[in-house]
């Protein structure tokens, strides 16, 4: 959990940060880079992990306030949510990723993958319902513009493929 100071206090955004080749296993979130206020991870790199939990909670990578950041290559397993970008980050790129057995409790409306922020570039992924999992959609986007989705594989989804929200 790397979380910056608010700005009031001094703090300002982990620019750059990269995350490369980890394995996470058995956490409730396995990558949690949190913003604190406007502040957050812009232009971080999230590649080639695997995180794995047995739980039913949590997220496999969760970012915020991560502008032209990009999320590629990881494999996550377990948790209640894959991949999450919240508090408007625009210009994701999330790409080659392959998540599987998320929601093992079957909790409503849960994606593989969930954006808020625009022009979201999510390519060639894979999400699958694995041995047990509930997972509602593959891909959530939230109050966002201007999105490219190609290339993405959504397998056996118990609500949809796509879930466009605009709250």
């Amino acid at each position: 959990n790397l979380s910056p100071t608010a700005a009031g206090s001094g703090g300002a955004d982990f620019n750059r940060t990269r995350i490369l080749g980890n394995t996470c296993v058995g956490f409730e979130t396995g990558i949690y880079l949190p913003g604190t206020g406007a502040l957050g991870f812009p232009s971080a790199q999230i590649l080639g992990n695997y995180v794995s939990t047995s739980g039913t909670i949590g997220t496999g990578i969760h970012l915020e306030n991560a502008n032209t950041s990009i999320v590629s290559q990881n494999r996550v397993v377990g948790h209640l949510k894959g991949i999450n970008i919240n508090a408007s980050s625009a210009g994701v790129i999330l790409s080659s990723n392959n998540i599987s057995d998320l929601n093992t409790a079957n909790t409503a409306a849960i994606s593989c993958i969930y954006v808020i922020g625009n022009r979201p570039v999510v390519t060639d992924n894979i999400c699958s319902q694995g041995t047990g999992g509930h997972a509602k959609y593959g891909l959530t986007l939230n109050a966002t513009v201007d999105a490219t989705i190609h290339g993405n594989k959504w397998i056996a989804m118990e609500t949809g493929d796509l879930n466009l929200l605009n709250t």
